[in-house]
């Protein structure tokens, strides 16, 4: 048995309300789309557990591919969504440029 099956075996054993507060905390702030796939390639039930978890999906960066917007914005169901946009201008963003820069 190798080291990352025997790991697999103890993580695959939390409750999966424990697994998705890990991986709540584990998405990277700036690039939660990357980190949503990192988590969508550990195992199937590791992509069954993000795919399913509506709120793994609220957060949507401007700059996210256009494709993981689609995905979130479907797959985080009714959880509240949570848009960006990093500017580093003094000036206010409006909500529709927002939507239509990302």
């Amino acid at each position: 048995m190798t080291h990352a099956t025997s790991t697999n075996i103890y993580f695959d054993r939390l409750p999966e309300e424990l697994v998705i507060q890990i991986f709540t905390l584990s998405l990277h702030q700036r690039f939660p789309g990357q980190s949503l796939r990192q988590l969508r390639i550990g195992c199937r039930a590791w992509k069954a557990i993000v795919d399913r978890t509506s709120t793994l999906w609220s957060l949507i960066k401007a700059g996210d591919s256009l494709r993981h917007i689609r995905d979130a914005v479907v797959k985080s169901g009714d959880a509240p969504l949570n848009l960006t946009l990093t500017t580093y201008d003094a000036d206010v963003i409006e909500a529709n440029d927002f939507l239509e820069a990302a």
